[in-house]
């Protein structure tokens, strides 16, 4: 009778060891092909709101009055760039967001770099008025004295 509960044992440790992992031998080709196909796969880059440092509102004197807004952007090092720039208005309030986006590279520039963004409103039919930009969280004013 105890010489089943020693079959039993022995069987169980011949099906674990029979299902353990096995080490698979890869040859340096088929190495070095995998680590082609990762080179050639794009690191997705991390997106986030770049930091301002300015927000300046540009009028220009025609008519219809024309409105830009320079937003003085601090980039973090040299891999880092501005990729998209959205813009919506709710009422008296202009909205723009600028993302800048951290390219995954080795050799990045750690200081910082401030760049210039000129970015024209759409005031076309806007009522005379104060209006606010928001730029990031940043705040810019202007005035239409007359109606566009």
């Amino acid at each position: 009778m105890k010489v089943y509960p020693f079959i039993f044992y022995c069987f169980s440790v011949l099906t674990l060891l029979n299902c353990a992992p096995q080490k698979v031998e890869q040859s340096p080709e088929a190495v070095q092909t995998h680590i082609q196909k990762a080179a050639q796969t794009p690191i997705k880059p991390s997106r986030s709101q770049a930091p301002i440092k300015a927000v300046n509102v540009i009028m220009l004197p025609d008519f219809p009055v024309q409105v830009n807004v320079a937003a003085v952007v601090e980039l973090k090092n040299s891999c880092t760039t501005v990729n998209e720039i959205y813009q919506n208005q709710r009422g008296d309030t202009f909205l723009i967001e600028i993302l800048e986006t951290q390219q995954k590279q080795l050799h990045c520039k750690p200081q910082p770099v401030l760049s210039e963004y000129i970015i024209p409103l759409d005031v076309r039919n806007l009522s005379a008025g104060h209006y606010t930009i928001y730029v990031n969280q940043t705040r810019g004013h202007f005035e239409l004295l007359v109606d566009n």
